[in-house]
């Protein structure tokens, strides 16, 4: 390591701050180039929201869904082969915070709400990254557990429960994978912010698990420079509000301790080394660039396949062998969703659906038919680059210019593949921050004659013109939205009679909000919707072999910045399920979402997927499990609920005068229905195989604390099977069973397999809160050899001593 005790104090604190949105400092004197750091959980975006694209893995849930730490780390490869080529050292991710309620805006982002699954899953993910030389950033430490006043919300979490649930995948993430960095949460815990708070940053997380990488803040999560001597080292975004110059400041009169500033810069360099920033090993960071990578969509593809969960298959309907035609409807159809919203969001390398997937896959003479089935969405769906123009490739133009309005030559022009821009700081490369206006551009050919639906989001203001005439302005009558995290404006809507095949030239404008280095712009189309949506669909479901309705959520329904305001599906979609599945008895319902919603409208659906936000092979991963070209190979990673009241949680959520209390304890998701005798919709772990299979031989061994099973493949079809292990857990008012462990087989008929999975210590842990320690009880546990949290197949005793 580079020796800094010759470096001056404010050269050193410089490294405690950020020099912009994704970097940090540089320090030339021991060879340090600015480590760069990219979003993050679902794609290494890189500096920017728009223009270059990136690889669009499955979501955190999906990710979880897989119950494989191998398909896991095989995506990590895929995202730290992507980070490097967006030229950056860091991934912020992976996202492990738990679902707490299945309202948390960005439960999508998390993997499960077991925190055993968690760990384990994460300990894969962030090996992989680092072994390719890539920093996880392992987030959001911790109880950051809903957005609702995400910024100022005091979590509330006995030491216990704080340990044993919400502080596990964190401990495993240092101790078992040695994550080289953490990012501080918004939030408090217990008054305090995170970002500031000592017995979590330095008591528990380096001095108790012996963390010594890089405590990040959340962006814009400083609050005090009173943080530095709690434990964070890295405030960003720069330029620094509360580190910095002001550290250099308290060291030289003495209020910050000169050791806090060593080990931060310690931290960072450190870092450095590990990434290859350090001592000249990278002449510099990389331009960024966007390849498309034939062996890497396999990888997501396959992963895709793995996180689809196969809830119910009444008959044996899926796999779809013996249909003549196929009715497909539901808005998600054609607009299949592939990531959720917010700092996680990108431009995906591409995006495939599962209406175009499954009819080019479909065998000869099988028809499909399609019709969405439901009004008009809350939120449009961007205007798509697939039926747009600029010279020829399917694109947009996007012009800044250094004025209010787009006056004059532009300062800067680029190509866009998407029609949502999304900036932090300036819009652009010399772009100024404020008192800019950014245009976007391209010629729309439409492919439907009729009535098309048009909708404009900006950030201050703005407008959208059709062949050159206004159709929609805001400037004089701007309502405030939810986009861009709350900065932009209500979208805004019109209807436009468009002819099939005649071009239409669109431009939109808006300009930066004021004193806020936050923007963007969103062009939303929706082509002709039925006059009576829900009766087309209804007579197409009716007339076919065999109905699939595609329905969920969207990168605006679920979102970072938001809870989600209810339990149901969108607007107009459980009617179109219940009508649906009424007229058709052989109907599939694919939920395509990140969270548990209300499902009782699928109540006669003969089979459901829950898929999920996949990724950008969304639509090929649920075309090859609807027409039996894979296994189904996904789990619950939470409890689905029936409804609300069904989670204790929900009596304190999102909780009230800055407080949040979660006083449901230990009972979150399984532990809770458990405890409760609540039937769920779905329980924890449920997933069925289009297969069968027969597990024989349980056994366990006492001293290696091991429980094994043979599993072998008693049906027709290649198929997946999950054995999760269940230890019981003794004690007054605690939840009676807990997740200690789990292994995936994929097994050809006939094949089979001795499942192996070790009962590790954290999975009989208690934590003492009178002594203050980690106690293991003693005497018999009962170990459950499972297919599920409710379906027990073999039952053993463990003695622990």
């Amino acid at each position: 390591m580079a020796e800094l005790s010759d470096v001056p104090n404010d050269r050193l604190a410089s490294l405690t701050s950020g020099v912009d949105m994704w970097h940090f400092a540089e320090l030339g004197e021991v060879g340090l180039r600015g480590i760069k750091v990219s979003d993050g959980p679902a794609g290494a975006r890189g500096e920017r929201w728009f223009g270059g694209s990136s690889a669009c893995v499955p979501c955190g849930t999906a990710l979880g869904a897989t119950w494989s730490r191998e398909v896991v780390a095989e995506v990590a490869g895929v995202l730290a082969a992507e980070t490097r080529r967006k030229g950056a050292d860091v991934l912020l991710a992976p996202t492990v915070n738990l679902h707490r309620h299945p309202l948390a805006g960005r439960n999508f982002e998390c993997m499960s709400e077991d925190p055993e699954l968690t760990a384990q899953l994460a300990t894969a993910h962030i090996t992989a990254l680092q072994q390719a030389g890539v920093s996880a950033c392992i987030k959001h430490f911790v109880a950051n557990d809903q957005e609702t006043d995400r910024h100022q919300i005091s979590s509330e979490v006995g030491e216990g429960v704080l340990r044993e649930l919400y502080l596990r995948p964190f401990e495993a993430a240092v101790r078992d994978a040695g994550t080289w960095s953490v990012m501080s949460a918004y939030n408090r815990l217990g008054g305090e912010f995170c970002s500031q708070h000592h017995w979590l940053l330095t008591e528990v997380l380096r001095d108790e698990w012996g963390f010594d990488g890089v405590v990040v803040s959340d962006w814009w999560g400083t609050n005090d420079t009173a943080a530095l001597e709690g434990g964070l080292d890295v405030e960003m975004p720069g330029p620094t509000r509360y580190l910095g110059p002001t550290v250099a400041a308290g060291i030289e009169d003495g209020s910050i301790p000169a050791p806090a500033l060593q080990r931060a810069a310690d931290a960072v360099l450190l870092m450095a080394e590990r990434v290859g920033a350090l001592g000249g090993e990278t002449p510099g960071i990389a331009d960024e660039t966007s390849h498309d990578d034939a062996a890497e969509r396999a990888v997501l593809r396959r992963a895709a396949v793995e996180s689809i969960v196969l809830a119910r298959n009444d008959g044996g309907l899926l796999p779809l062998t013996d249909a003549d035609s196929i009715a497909v409807v539901g808005p998600n159809a054609a607009s299949t969703a592939i990531m959720g919203g917010g700092s996680a969001a990108f431009v995906p390398h591409r995006v495939t659906d599962v209406l175009s997937s499954l009819s080019a896959r479909v065998d000869d003479g099988v028809t499909v038919t399609h019709e969405r089935g439901t009004p008009p969405p809350d939120s449009l769906p961007a205007l798509d680059r697939k039926v747009c123009s600029v010279d020829g490739q399917q694109r947009f133009t996007v012009e800044h210019f250094g004025t209010p309005e787009p006056d004059g030559e532009p300062v800067l022009v680029e190509p866009s593949l998407t029609s949502r821009l999304l900036w932090m700081g300036a819009p652009g490369p010399g772009v100024p921050e404020q008192g800019s206006s950014v245009r976007l551009l391209t010629t729309l050919t439409p492919t439907v004659s009729g009535e098309h639906t048009f909708g404009l989001v900006t950030g201050a203001t703005g407008w959208l013109t059709l062949d050159g005439e206004v159709v929609l302005d805001n400037r004089d009558d701007r309502q405030p939205g939810t986009a861009f995290f709350g900065l932009g404006s209500e979208e805004i809507r019109t209807t436009v009679q468009l002819e099939a095949g005649t071009p239409v030239s669109v431009e939109a404008v808006t300009s930066p909000v004021d004193g806020v280095p936050v923007g963007g712009m969103a062009i939303g189309h929706l082509e002709p919707v039925a006059d009576e949506p829900l009766a087309s669909a209804v007579q197409a479901a009716a007339a076919a072999d065999v109905a699939v309705v595609v329905v969920g959520g969207n990168d605006q329904w679920e979102t970072e910045g938001a809870d989600r305001a209810g339990f149901d599906l969108p607007s107009g979609q459980p009617e179109l399920v219940e009508a649906v599945c009424a007229a058709n008895d052989r109907t599939v319902v694919v939920v395509n979402c990140g969270a548990p919603v209300d499902l009782s409208c699928a109540a006669q659906a003969a089979a459901v997927l829950l898929c999920w936000y996949p990724g950008q092979e969304a639509g090929e991963a649920i075309a090859d499990v609807l027409l039996g070209e894979s296994d189904p190979g996904g789990r619950l990673p939470t409890t689905w609920g029936r409804q609300l009241s069904d989670w204790e949680s929900d009596s304190n959520f999102p909780g009230g005068d800055g407080v949040v209390r979660y006083e449901e304890g230990l009972r979150v998701g399984y532990r809770d229905f458990d405890s409760a005798g609540t039937e769920p919709a779905f329980c924890f772990g449920h997933g069925m195989s289009t297969t069968t299979f027969q597990w024989s031989d349980a056994a366990i061994d006492a001293g290696s604390r091991t429980a094994s099973v043979r599993v072998t493949n008693t049906g027709p079809r290649r198929g997946t099977e999950v054995v999760q292990c269940y230890v019981t857990d003794p004690g007054t008012n605690r939840p009676p069973q807990r997740l200690a462990g789990f292994a995936k087989v994929h097994l050809s008929p006939g094949e089979d397999a001795v499942v192996e999975i070790p009962i590790g210590e954290p999975s009989l842990r208690q934590w003492d809160e009178s002594r203050g320690e980690w106690v293991v009880p003693t005497g018999l546990r009962e170990v459950r050899l499972s297919a599920s949290s409710r379906d027990h197949r073999h039952r053993l005793e463990l003695a622990v001593d």
